[in-house]
């Protein structure tokens, strides 16, 4: 476990050195032979576009270095409410609606610290 949360963090701080991702890592943790990840998204349409790329071929290739498949994973997504508290975000609510109908017609445009651009 522990070698798995270096790997996690290096990774995350490569990612970090090439492009200001627009996600957070919030304290992983262990506990028994189970980690846990919180991940802070900072744009609902990003968060919607990108909530299950765990599971493309670059992650999974990554992952099974440590004998594990993201298909595994129990994955479960929140949405903070007004008062500061969490739901479990079980469907979409009005607002994540609209945002999911839009996801395939926004851009992120990725700048990287060397200046190159990347469209996602």
């Amino acid at each position: 476990m522990d070698a798995c949360i270096k790997e996690i963090s290096v990774s995350d701080l490569l990612i970090r050195t090439r492009v200001q991702p627009a996600w957070d890592w919030q304290s992983p943790a262990v506990n028994r032979l189970h980690v846990v990840l919180h991940v802070g998204w900072y744009d609902t349409v990003y968060f919607l576009k990108n909530r299950d790329i765990f599971l493309d071929t670059l992650h999974c290739r990554y992952s099974a270095k440590f004998n594990y498949d993201p298909r595994d994973a129990l994955i479960t997504h929140y949405r903070y409410l007004d008062d500061g508290d969490l739901d479990e975000i079980k469907e979409l609510n009005e607002f994540e609606r609209q945002m999911d109908d839009l996801k395939d017609k926004v851009e992120f445009i990725r700048v990287f610290r060397d200046g190159t651009r990347e469209t996602t």
